[in-house]
Order: structure tokens, then sequence, then C-alpha cells
């Protein structure tokens, strides 16, 4: 029987692990089971897809011959500023121009 007070008095028992109550589970194995578990799910979800070659698409100027574009829409963005807006024949073409900055 364990002492009443908290200082231990040199007749009292010393408290063992079964008089000191349970103990806390130890949940490492479960973190590193659901990590592993996880870790696993990603591998296989990228290592299955199949990446898609992206599709060469036609570009509109190339430098050699004249285009001719339908005028889509005017945007006025201050009385001295408008934003016009070309539409290409085909719907899937790029423009072709060089970025300088990617």
């Amino acid at each position: 029987m364990p002492c009443a007070s908290q200082y231990r008095h040199p007749a009292c028992p010393i408290p063992t692990v079964e008089e000191e109550g349970p103990k806390t589970a130890n949940l490492t194995p479960i973190y590193v089971a659901v990590g592993l578990a996880g870790l696993g799910a990603g591998v296989y979800r990228y290592s299955n897809t199949a990446v898609a070659e992206p599709k060469e698409r036609p570009k509109v100027f190339n430098g050699k011959d004249w285009v001719d574009l339908k005028l889509a829409n005017i945007e006025i963005l201050s009385k001295n500023t408008k934003r016009f807006r070309f539409e290409f024949d085909d719907k899937d073409a790029v423009s072709g121009l060089p970025v300088p900055c990617e």
C-alpha cells in the first residue's frame, strides 16, 4: 500500500510498475504503418500513370506567309487604349511567336 504523502517514508515500499497504473499505448508502429501505406499508395499511383505526349499544335505565324485574322473582340481599357483580340481559323492552333521569358 503506497504512502499518502508525496515524500516517501523509509517504511513505505517503493511503488512498482503495476502499482503506478496502466501505461499509455506506444503508437509508433501504427504511425510507421500508416506512413508506409501512404508512401506505397503514392509510388503506385505515380508509377502507373502514363504520361501522354503533348501533341504538336499547328503554328499560325511561321514568318514566311501573310496571315489574315478575324477580329474577335475589342476591349476598351481607357480613353486612348484598346485591346484587340483575334481568332485563328484553327481553334487548336497556337501563335508560334517566341516568348522571351520562360
